[in-house]
């Protein structure tokens, strides 16, 4: 898929472009949309809060998820393709990012709060011409954040008391997360090597040893584990795994060649953070293989792999063919 993409959908300058510009568009009205379901209990579609988040346009929460993932490769992306042509495009990044990390602050996902800080704090590192504005924007979100925990009941409830029961020791006051990754660790214990097989583990999962107080009300199991790394070592062995990790090394690599003392391309840049952040280790959520995070997250490959074959010279890229 990622190939393709790359290949048939953004093949040169214009369409990474072209590219950039709709991903914008869907986050500005993204973030609207949540925003709007922030200040009046509903989106513009009529869905509400579940769970105390904020489902934005999606038919349930996973807003601040997306904005987190895809936001700031975006933004940066959008900053390098306008900063030479305008000094009013740096300031809209800037403005696009600031409302993007409100909405992330209310839209009340933990992760993606930690992915945002994350993302912001590699921007700093990484982007001289940004980091005064990236570091107010930190500070800012951090300390609204803090204030938001301790006067914000449902914040509280959200963010602390759900925190809280994942070191529980009664397995169903366990959130969904913790439990999942309890049952494929325990799976991984019995079939370390080849797994269980692609798209298995859901099944195997239901088995009464992995499963034990599942009930038709309350289960350990799910589709996957909400974590890469685990989803792939239960689904397809070690093997399976360090076949995966041997392809991000080389993906990854382009990342590492941006440190402050060489030359940076912040096109390639984007692309490289933005796959940094769908497979940072601590992050536990949605799979990269069998739902909307996965389109994300292929998406944001094809896009990697474009930038990175205009600035190495294909043939290929750079006739459109």
């Amino acid at each position: 898929f990622a190939i393709a993409v790359s290949y048939w959908i953004i093949r040169n300058e214009q369409e990474v472009g072209v590219f950039v510009f709709v991903f914008i568009a869907t986050i500005v009205f993204s973030f609207t949309d949540g925003i709007f379901e922030f200040l009046v209990g509903f989106d513009f579609s009529g869905n509400q809060k579940a769970y105390g988040r904020l489902s934005g346009p999606f038919e349930k929460s996973g807003l601040g998820i997306f904005l987190a993932k895809m936001g700031i490769p975006m933004v940066l992306a959008f900053w390098a393709i306008t900063r030479s042509k305008s000094k009013r495009f740096d300031y809209l990044a800037v403005i696009i990012l600031v409302i993007l990390s409100f909405t992330v602050f209310v839209a009340g996902e933990r992760m993606a709060v930690l992915l945002l800080s994350f993302a912001l704090v590699i921007g700093i590192y990484l982007i001289e011409e940004y980091r005064k504005y990236l570091l107010t924007i930190l500070l800012i979100f951090v300390t609204g954040f803090g204030f938001a925990l301790f006067f914000n009941k449902e914040m509280q409830n959200r963010i602390y008391m759900t925190t809280m029961n994942e070191i529980q020791s009664d397995p169903k006051k366990q959130s969904a997360y913790k439990a999942q990754l309890s049952a494929a660790i325990e799976i991984i214990k019995d079939h370390p090597i080849l797994g269980v097989g692609s798209n298995n583990y859901r099944f195997v999962c239901k088995k009464p040893k992995y499963d034990p107080l599942g009930t038709k009300e309350w289960s350990r199991c799910l589709i996957h584990p909400h974590h890469v790394y685990l989803e792939l070592w239960v689904n397809n062995g070690i093997i399976g795994l360090s076949l995966f990790l041997v392809v991000i090394y080389f993906w990854l690599k382009l990342f590492f060649k941006h440190r402050p003392d060489q030359k940076k391309d912040y096109l390639l840049l984007s692309g490289s953070l933005g796959l940094l952040l769908f497979l940072w280790p601590l992050s536990v959520g949605m799979s990269i293989f069998s739902n909307f995070n996965g389109i994300w997250f292929w998406v944001m490959i094809a896009f990697m792999l474009t930038c990175y074959r205009l600035r190495t010279g294909d043939p290929y890229i750079k006739k459109g063919i």
